[in-house]
Parts: C-alpha cells; structure tokens; sequence
C-alpha cells in the first residue's frame, strides 16, 4: 500500500499479490465492532471518495465529485462510521465499505447508506446518537430513525423546508429570525476559543408531519448560521441547545480520523487493480485504525502508551486527537526491524514422520 509497494520484495508471495481474497480478513469488521461495543456514546458517520483520475484500467471506476477539489473525476465512493470512546472521545471505526456505480449489483448509493446504518443498528443501541453531515438530510434517512426511534443529530441544508407554526416556510427563513439566545464558548482544532450563539426552535418535516423535531440554530462558525435537525427532548431548552451543538461539534474528530487514515496509509495510492483487493486493503487500514484508537482508548495510562509518545518527539505537549502522534511513533518503531515480517513469524518445523509419497517416491500431484 502506498510506498510498501514502490520497491520489490523478495518474497515470493506478495501482499498485494493476494489482496483480492477476502475468506480471512472480511470477518474482522465484527471484531471491530465487538471491542467498540463497550465504549460508544455516540457515533457518526460520513462519506468520502477515492479519486483516481491517472487511473485507466482499474476495475470498475465510475463518475464521481473529488471532495478535496469538487470536481468530476474517476474513482470510487467509501462508507465510513465511527464511535466515540466514553472516555477521551477517541474515534473507533466499525463500519466501512468501498463501492462503485459501475460494479455489477449496484443499487443506488441512498441503498448502500442504509446497509450501513442497517448494519449499525443491530450492534447499537437506539440510544446512542447518530450524527450525520448534510449528505444525509434527506427523507429516506429521517424516515429511517423516525420509523426505529432512533436518536439523530443531521446538519440540514438551505434549501430545506420545514413546517413552523404550522406554516410551510424555508428552513434559513425560519432560522433567521432566531438571533441566538443561549451562549456557549467553544475550542476549535487549533485551540482558538469560538463563543456560540444558540437557539432551539420546534418543527416538522414536510414529509412527516406528526414528528416533532428541534431545529438548533449556531452562530458562530462562519457568515451563516448553522442548522441542525434532531429528535432530542428535553424540557429545558439551554441544556437541549448545548447537547446538540457538543454532539455534532465533535464530529471533527471523526473527520480527522478519515484524513489521518488516508494520508498515514496513502489510500489514494494503491498499487492493486481488482475492487475486491481496494476493499481489503482498505480494510487493512481501518484495522490498523483500530488497533491505534483502541491502544488509546483502553490502555490510555499503561506504560506501553507512555513510551510511544515518547517516540512520537512531540516538542510542544500532546495533542487530544493522538492518532497522528502514535501513527508517527509506530512507523519509527517499525522501521527499525531489518529483517522484515517474516522474523514475527514462527519457522515452519518439518515434521520427521515419513510419508507415503516420499516412501514409495511417488510425485505429489495435490489431490
């Protein structure tokens, strides 16, 4: 994956020579989500891409929009949701898929988001609070949570309408006559304080009328407000405010967690061709993910830990999102084995018992 598969290795068996299989490692998913269970408060869920415009003959390589430029390339579309941990707030992956409109079996991308919350909600409790960017304001999600009483938080787009005092009005007409009536200050990814304004307003969707949802209302985080739709209840409304903006705030943190996993990995720079071995290896990376959220997460005061941020050569203090300290830690560790995988190995021991094929010197055809 990336520079692992710029220069040539002498053995014979290579990974990505075996990428495209998926027997062994397709079953790791459950194992992420098994350790996860334990810990999550809430968890989010967001899309990305996997550009690939030099590419030609990669399997299956449909039309897609380049989050990073916003132009039309070629390439393939990523599921990916997280947890966060109780404590610390650590994001822990549980679910991810790579997929492409031009691969036989191909629904629609609306189908393969609800796989992946289909698949969140038989591990998960209804409780946790599902947080999902303008992507997913749309009626076939709502529909969705509503229908299961499944707690959401869903950053909503503009051109939304909604129903207010029982009239049908723009979403961003009804937010601005709410100048914000609750305060809360709140540290950005460089530390910089940003005081929010807030305010909670009832209404309904258009396509479901009988529900109840509060539109949360934030100033604060660019020339217009930011707009939040969510089923939370509560009776006092300043701790309703604060709950929602918190919970959808954290959200960085997944999306650092998507970045971290591209450019650790260089998932955009894969030296496969089949979809099947994008998928695996793409696995491979959340695994490792995994492995470094998890290290946080569980062993956050083991001495273990201690050591690798010593390795991480931090100069100024450690940062709340570690994974790009540890990554860092783990890569000088590791490059320092000069005798490569295969000494984690344990050496295969022929057995000295004789057998037919070699008794009687006959050939062994694997039959």
């Amino acid at each position: 994956m990336g520079k692992a598969h710029q220069t040539r290795s002498s053995c014979p068996e290579r990974l990505s020579s075996h990428a495209a299989g998926s027997s062994t490692i397709s079953c790791r998913t459950r194992e992420i989500m098994r350790l996860s269970t334990p810990w999550p408060r809430d968890w989010k869920k967001d899309e990305a891409t996997m550009p690939k415009p030099a590419s030609k003959k990669l399997e299956a390589l449909s039309e897609i929009r380049d989050g990073s430029t916003g132009e039309i390339t070629q390439g393939y579309l990523t599921i990916e949701a997280a947890v966060l941990s109780e404590k610390g707030k650590m994001p822990l992956p549980v679910y991810e898929k790579v997929f492409s409109a031009a691969e036989k079996g191909f629904i629609s991308e609306t189908h393969e988001n609800l796989c992946c919350l289909q698949s969140l909600s038989e591990n998960f409790s209804p409780r946790c609070v599902r947080t999902l960017d303008r992507g997913f304001d749309a009626n076939d999600y709502y529909r969705y949570f509503l229908k299961r009483g499944e707690r959401f938080v869903i950053r909503a787009k503009k051109n939304r309408n909604v129903i207010y005092k029982g009239q049908t009005r723009n979403i961003m007409d009804v937010a601005l006559q709410y100048k914000g009536a609750y305060c809360m200050d709140f540290k950005d990814k460089k530390g910089k304080t940003v005081q929010c304004k807030m305010s909670c307003i009832p209404v309904q969707l258009c396509g479901f009328p009988t529900k109840d949802l509060v539109l949360t209302v934030v100033y604060g985080f660019g020339e217009e407000p930011m707009l939040l739709l969510s089923n939370l209840k509560m009776q006092e409304k300043k701790k309703l405010c604060h709950i929602i903006t918190k919970v959808y705030l954290l959200r960085w943190r997944i999306e650092e967690y998507f970045r971290f996993k591209k450019q650790q990995f260089e998932l955009e720079d894969l030296r496969v061709m089949s979809l099947q071995s994008i998928r695996n290896l793409n696995l491979l990376a959340t695994l490792a993910v995994a492995y470094i959220s998890l290290t946080t997460a569980v062993h956050k005061d083991s001495l273990f830990l201690t050591e690798l941020k010593e390795c991480s050569k931090r100069i100024y203090e450690m940062p709340k999102f570690i994974l790009y300290a540890l990554g860092y830690a783990m890569e000088r560790v590791l490059s320092m084995s000069r005798c490569g995988i295969s000494s984690f190995m344990p050496p295969k021991v022929k057995s000295q018992q004789i057998t037919l094929f070699e008794y009687f010197k006959i050939a062994d055809c694997g039959a």
